[in-house]
């Protein structure tokens, strides 16, 4: 995988890389990552396993639904 190009095929989700709607998904993704590394940045080292699935990993899953 190292040094090969990944292309995304999305004609199904954004009908064209120039859709309005492919700047506001990636706007609000990014927003939500930002708020994501906010919440947790530097509390994770501590946390168990069972309190980081509790908090960060279900918050993360929320964000890919």
């Amino acid at each position: 995988m190292a040094g090969s190009k990944v292309v995304w095929d999305l004609p199904e989700i954004f009908p064209s890389p120039t859709d309005p709607s492919l700047q506001r998904a990636i706007d609000e993704v990014t927003a939500m990552a930002e708020a994501f590394a906010a919440n947790y940045r530097g509390k994770i080292g501590p946390l168990t396993a069972k309190d980081f699935w509790q908090t960060g990993i279900k918050e993360y899953m929320y964000f890919l639904n």
